[in-house]
């Protein structure tokens, strides 16, 4: 599979299914209930015909054919369980994780501004997270993971059932398998990792509920940059935030802008422009 392809294929899990209008959340008064799913998606509109799922997981592969093959079995795009149980014999190795629990431990502590109650019910939700992760294999055989937060509401005047994303790509990239491997120690790297960098994805989503982000809505963003995706330049997007080794990125205003996508990338995956 080619770098074009595999940028493709990523492109599709990670906007898939989006809105074809400009999203906002709404203001809400009093509590906001949210509900963490332990559901995934599964259709192609929002994973893609070349990302699979692991089985009882929120946890998705997607990249090199060739060498995701060799390690999960997969028969042409789809997962078989049976080769991936086989082929991940290494005592401890595990991918089957979810995570909404470790969001509803961090809700409370990320969103505390007293305004957000973690719920059990669905039905009952002003908002309802979705989180997932990616594992896209190189052809260096090693995977990067990019988390998202998949954010479903019901807006209160048309009624539609809108989405939002918000994704973390992490510097660090580990094999599948094997020694000090995505899937070693039970998914120990997944698991620490996700409590990163999903404490950081909730704050982003409470910024963007709390208006945090407005300048950058009134088109008063000054810092831009070119986004990569495996050695091409996808599109043009404004910085919302700097930190560490990573810059907070959101779609520019008419390029892109009607995905409502917000994205923390490793400084050296974006071009800076200004």
């Amino acid at each position: 599979m080619t770098l074009k392809i595999i940028t493709i294929i990523s492109l599709i899990y990670l906007l898939g299914g989006c809105s074809v209008h400009p999203v906002k959340i709404p203001e809400y008064n009093g509590e906001i209930k949210v509900y963490a799913s332990n559901k995934h998606m599964s259709s192609l509109t929002e994973v893609g015909a070349s990302v699979s799922l692991v089985d009882n997981s929120q946890v998705y592969l997607g990249g090199n054919d060739k060498n995701l093959a060799s390690y999960l079995g997969l028969v042409g795009a789809a997962l078989d369980v049976t080769a991936n149980d086989r082929e991940l014999e290494n005592e401890g190795e595990s991918l089957s994780v979810s995570f909404d629990e470790l969001l509803r431990e961090l809700i409370p502590i990320e969103m505390n501004s007293g305004s957000y109650r973690s719920i059990q019910s669905e039905k009952i939700a002003d908002i309802i997270f979705l989180p997932s992760v990616r594992l896209l294999v190189d052809e260096d055989d090693k995977a990067e993971a990019t988390f998202r937060i998949t954010v479903r509401f019901v807006n209160p005047v048309s009624k539609d059932r809108e989405t939002k994303y918000y994704l973390f790509t992490t510097v660090d990239k580990y094999s599948i398998s094997g020694e000090n491997s995505w899937a070693a120690k039970n998914a120990f790297l997944l698991k620490e990792s996700a409590k990163l960098v999903f404490s950081k994805l909730l704050q982003v989503v409470s910024h963007d509920i709390s208006g945090i982000y407005n300048s950058y809505n009134k088109g008063e963003s000054k810092d831009f940059v070119n986004f990569n995706l495996h050695g091409h330049t996808i599109w043009k997007m404004a910085v919302l935030e700097r930190f560490d080794s990573y810059v907070l990125t959101t779609t520019q205003q008419g390029e892109l802008a009607d995905f409502q996508l917000f994205w923390i990338n490793p400084s050296n995956s974006v071009e800076n422009i200004n």
